[in-house]
């Protein structure tokens, strides 16, 4: 007979990822009269061709699948049609195939019910010892006085030429406690696992599990969500999504996380993690005092992460989408500044304050988008927003897109007297500086806020006013003038829709006042800041 060629066994051993050819030559070690090298093909005494699948490496499914393969070739080294007879396991392999242990399988070697020869170290059964085997066993049967487990229920039987596949992978195992278990076996990626049952039922249940994820090739997922929500926040979560976060919403997550999530529900898997789980933690959170707004936050932190968990087949659903949240808290309509009250806080503040002040009354930008603004942003009639500060560090805008925000008369004035202040500096250097001449800091911004705005709150009469809150002054501005929602929106740089709902109530006030100018309105505001500054200092003199 021919030798098999290396070139055909190639394929072979690529596609059953065994790393040598020589192990397909002697898992498919077929006799033939003329050598018995480990490529050769030779016949046995009896006439037949022993096709050995000794592949410890792989499952029942993957044996069958081996065979198949191999027979074009023995057909073209001329050898008879292998038949199911031609087929014979170790005791590994045949118990990775049947899920039975090799203990069990070895007990019955010894007590000569299932028929094997030995070779080396090797016991090698049969095919058709196997069949014959698991017909004769065919119920349970009690434990041998030489400790060894049997087959618990009827091991199945084969029809036709199909390969033999057992259909039971659960033993019964008195622990030396005296405690009684189910034990569950079955082979994945190369090795051999094991789980344990209190009742027989779950072990069934699960045995049967492991059987359907085997046929739909999803194996892995009896191991998926067995890690905790902190281990997968961690190691996965934060590797791949954190990443793609702004600096901000990085911090204002960790902070959600350390405070509300992690203490309570990190150490339960996610498998574990319900609806139930869920909708108690936000009650109790809440009956302890925390935040709605905070817990909402949360929650929605949660349904993200378990949400890419579940696109990554780690649970076989989202929880979160189940879990009715907490009411939202009653939102105060805002609250716009006259120019009156921006004028009366301004006379409280040095000259770069109170220019920032007018930055965010009179042009409506966010307190970053001013900490970014450079001189060459500011134009002749608009000023150009297309960065902001976060954390220190220049960023994009909040919306990540760029606008122009129309410049007022006295802003331009307040501008121009705080560059000349500053000693002129060039187009390409920040307007409002930090130390030595880089943006602000975060512990800067929040330093500024609690001395000087709430000072200049404090000298206006204002109570838990905020920075913010400046910008809706603008946006009041603009609607005295007559503007329409969508301009107003295109100034503040958000949805239209946003604007209506947030400032319907100032359109509602102002639809039957006459239109009023806001450039007018800012300076008839600051001439009655200056003549109350100037009886001030009448007085004080």
């Amino acid at each position: 007979m021919q030798a098999y060629a290396r070139a055909e066994l190639t394929p072979l051993a690529s596609e059953f990822r065994l790393a040598p050819v020589r192990s397909i030559a002697k898992a498919a070690q077929v006799s033939a009269g003329d050598g018995g090298a480990e490529q050769s093909v030779r016949t046995t005494s009896s006439g037949s061709v022993l096709a050995s699948l000794i592949l410890e490496s792989l499952d029942g499914d993957d044996l069958a699948a081996l065979a198949g393969r191999l027979l074009p070739y023995l057909r073209r080294a001329g050898v008879p049609e292998v038949g199911r007879g031609s087929i014979a396991y170790t005791v590994a392999s045949l118990s990775a195939e049947i899920g039975l242990s090799q203990k069990a399988i070895r007990c019955a070697i010894s007590r000569r019910e299932l028929p094997a020869v030995k070779r080396g170290s090797r016991w090698i059964i049969s095919a058709d010892a196997v069949h014959g085997w698991a017909t004769a066993s065919g119920v349970r049967r009690s434990t041998t006085r030489t400790g060894c487990a049997a087959p618990i229920a009827p091991l199945g039987s084969l029809r036709g030429d199909e390969p033999w596949r057992g259909t039971m992978s659960v033993e019964k195992v008195k622990r030396t406690s005296g405690e009684v278990v189910w034990r569950v076996r079955w082979r994945q990626h190369g090795r051999n696992r094991a789980r344990t049952f209190s009742t027989r039922r779950d072990a069934a249940d699960f045995d049967a599990e492991v059987r359907r994820q085997r046929r739909a090739g999803r194996l892995t997922a009896l191991d998926a969500g067995t890690e905790t929500l902190g281990e997968y926040v961690i190691d996965t979560w934060a590797a791949t999504h954190a990443a793609t976060l702004a600096p901000k919403t990085r911090l204002h997550y960790a902070s959600l996380y350390d405070h509300h999530l992690r203490p309570y529900l990190g150490s339960i898997t996610l498998r574990e993690i319900s609806a139930e789980t869920i909708g108690r933690w936000q009650a109790d959170r809440l009956a302890a005092g925390a935040g709605p707004t905070a817990v909402r936050q949360a929650l929605d932190l949660l349904g993200s992460v378990l949400e890419h968990a579940f696109v990554a087949r780690r649970i076989a659903e989202n929880p979160v989408r189940r879990v009715k949240k907490a009411r939202r808290p009653r939102r105060e309509e805002v609250r716009a500044l006259s120019p009156a009250t921006v004028e009366a806080m301004r006379a409280a503040l040095g000259p770069r304050d109170a220019t920032l002040m007018s930055v965010l009354a009179y042009a409506g930008l966010r307190p970053g988008e001013a900490l970014g603004l450079r001189w060459a942003d500011v134009r002749e009639k608009t000023i150009l927003i297309q960065r902001s500060v976060s954390l220190g560090e220049e960023a994009d805008t909040k919306t990540r897109q760029h606008r122009t925000v129309r410049l007022l008369a006295p802003l331009v004035a307040d501008l121009h007297a705080w560059r000349m202040a500053a000693g002129r500096p060039d187009d390409d250097e920040l307007i409002f500086p930090g130390k030595d001449g880089q943006p602000w800091t975060q512990a800067a911004y929040q330093s500024w806020r609690r001395r000087a705005f709430r000072r200049a709150a404090n000298a206006a009469g204002l109570t838990n006013a905020r920075p913010y809150d400046l910008r809706h002054s603008f946006a009041s501005l603009l609607l005295h003038e007559g503007r329409s929602v969508i301009y107003v929106a295109r100034q503040l740089g958000h949805d239209a829709r946003l604007t209506l709902t947030r400032y319907g109530h100032v359109i509602d006030e102002l639809e039957d006042t006459p239109r009023l100018e806001a450039e007018a309105a800012i300076r008839s505001a600051q001439v009655v800041a200056r003549a109350t500054e100037a009886e001030s200092v009448r007085e004080l003199s």
